[in-house]
């Protein structure tokens, strides 16, 4: 299977920013509520899938932590010198 080709895009020319800019301008003038609105929503959806993410990850280490994740202790060898001496 042939994976599609990029297709190289043209850059706006100075005159076609000041336009766009122009219009996203009259455009934010008109609708100034209604803008604003889906910002503030947006904030929020992001700030709380944010907060999901770090309590999901704060849950797993606690959890990991309590299970008893740790290493366990190695085997204590009796005769060895070590074990001996201590």
């Amino acid at each position: 299977m042939q994976t599609p080709t990029k297709r190289k895009r043209r850059t706006p020319s100075m005159a076609q920013r000041e336009q766009n800019r122009e219009r996203a301008r009259a455009y934010y003038e008109n609708h100034r509520p209604k803008v604003l609105a889906k910002l503030k929503l947006k904030y929020e959806q992001k700030r709380i899938e944010i907060q999901a993410k770090r309590r999901e990850r704060y849950f797993e280490r606690k959890m990991s932590l309590a299970s008893g994740c740790r290493a366990p202790a190695p085997e204590l060898n009796r005769l060895s010198l070590r074990f001996i001496l201590n």
